[in-house]
């Protein structure tokens, strides 16, 4: 079984969620570190045995220059079309 280690002046723990993707969090104490470890680990085993269901993740980059160029204010503006150019380039591929 893993357990936290020391980050710094920290605790920081590890462990691969149900995708296989590994994730990272860091606590101030080792008890707080251990505890959320059992906790995460625990959530992986529900979810890989199908007790559980996977908490959809947060927006993306891709939503936030959407949200952003739409409340922009920058309407017909031609650098609105330039922002809209290079976000979509970076964040779209």
């Amino acid at each position: 079984m893993a357990k936290p280690t020391k980050h710094r002046d920290k605790w920081r723990i590890r462990w691969t969620d149900h995708a296989g993707k590994r994730q990272s969090e860091v606590y101030d104490r080792y008890k707080d570190a251990g505890q959320a470890l059992r906790r995460h680990q625990s959530e992986v085993h529900e979810i890989r045995c199908g007790e559980r269901v996977p908490v959809a993740r947060g927006k993306t980059f891709n939503d936030l220059c959407d949200y952003w160029l739409a409340r922009a204010g920058l309407g017909g503006n031609p650098s609105a079309a330039v922002c809209r150019v290079r976000l979509s380039g970076c964040c779209r591929r």
